[in-house]
């Protein structure tokens, strides 16, 4: 008796078998792999942007050492050597093979320029103890950063670094402009930003000159400070901010790395998945379709011989198959067919036995009813005999 179970067609078995089989471990192996490779590029972005900071707050590090350095140079060049008559003569000469340096002043324990350079810039004997950098250097060999300012009728950022002698202090002022073209040399996407700024968030150098320019605070260093990396808006953008603080004068390096920057590789390999996905899934049909269609083609040849032997045809001739089940399917169908053959011809020789055996016994029954009509003609008249 046949199942009442819900039957469906070879198409829609191939299609399941196919689909939960091949294709779903495969797509499913395809989005393991995607999210591995995510996680990957994930963290090997946050690795390089943390080491773009290093490499920046390195070369900053660097920087500045030189400044103090410098400072250093003039105390032990000028001062120690007590040539007093000739100092702004060699004070202009340092300026002069210095090209950052904008301008130094000598001041005296009073806060009075006692010598500096460019002779332009320099008042001697200005008095110069109202200025931060005299009030802040309590002792000797303190060093002082000011912040960022810019230089009056020009847009130069300027920051000036001081520190104190035992009997004068030295102050530098420093054109930060080629600061921007140092943050300009590290390779960042086109949406991201590199800053630095001072303690009060001003903007002393940017990869956009504009910012330092307009003396632009940041608005996100102090949260920064706090907690980094942090996702903020910024410049219209959504970015993933990093935080560097130097020690030396707390300035703050800010890289904004542009969200979108990050995701377009994430996209990349969410995409190439996808079509990797798509290309399964197309292969995995083509193949259902031509297995369907071979299957099928050949599923219905044996139906068209099996119509044939029910209707006593018995002169087939399959088409050899390249699917060793339909071949033996074929051949269990010959054996089939012979079966029926010799069966049939079995039951014919029988037919025969039995019509030559009703026709003997009709012949017997005839002669009997010519006998049986005899003996009853031969009663009839020895009855009217005795009448």
């Amino acid at each position: 008796m046949r199942s009442a179970d819900k039957k469906s067609s070879i198409h829609e078995k191939l299609i399941e078998v196919n689909l939960y089989k091949t294709a779903i471990p495969m797509i499913i192996l395809v989005a393991i792999l995607m999210c591995i490779v995510s996680v990957f590029l994930v963290t090997e972005m946050y690795k390089r942007s943390n080491d773009i900071m290093y490499s920046i707050k390195a070369s900053l590090d660097q920087n500045l050492d030189q400044y103090e350095k410098k400072l250093d140079e003039i105390y032990d060049v000028v001062i120690s050597n007590g040539q007093e008559d000739s100092m702004n003569i060699m004070l202009d000469a340092y300026v002069r093979n210095n090209a950052e340096i904008m301008s130094l002043v000598i001041l005296d324990d009073h806060g009075l320029a006692i010598g500096g350079a460019p002779e332009s810039i320099v008042n001697i004997g200005h008095d110069h103890s109202g200025h931060d950098y005299y009030k802040l250097l309590e002792s000797e060999g303190s060093i002082f950063w000011s912040d960022v300012f810019m230089v009056h009728g020009a847009n130069i950022p300027m920051v000036s670094i001081s520190k104190k002698y035992h009997n004068v202090i030295v102050v530098l002022q420093i054109n930060l402009e080629e600061l921007t073209t140092f943050l300009n040399i590290f390779d960042i996407s086109t949406n991201s930003y590199i800053a630095i700024t001072d303690k009060t968030g001003t903007y002393l150098a940017h990869s956009d000159y504009g910012f330092v320019v307009t003396r632009t605070y940041d608005r996100e260093r102090k949260n920064l400070i706090e907690k980094a990396p942090r996702n903020v808006n910024y410049n219209g953008h959504r970015m993933l901010a990093f935080h560097e603080q130097m020690s030396q004068n707390e300035w703050s390096i800010i890289y904004y790395q542009s969200l979108w920057d990050m995701m377009m590789p994430l996209l990349s390999i969410i995409g190439l998945g996808a079509l990797i996905i798509v290309i399964i899934s197309i292969h995995v049909l083509r193949m259902v379709f031509k297995l369907d269609n071979k299957l099928s083609g050949e599923v219905g040849e044996l139906v068209y011989w099996s119509n044939k032997v029910s209707r006593g045809q018995y002169d087939i001739d399959f088409t050899e198959s390249s699917i060793f089940e339909i071949n033996n399917l074929y051949d269990a169908f010959n054996i089939m067919t012979q079966s029926v053959l010799t069966r049939e011809g079995l039951l014919e020789e029988q037919r025969k036995e039995i019509i030559e055996i009703n026709k003997g016994l009709e012949i017997e029954v005839k002669n009997r009813t010519i006998d049986l009509e005899k003996s009853l003609e031969d009663l009839r008249k020895t009855q009217m005999q005795l009448i």
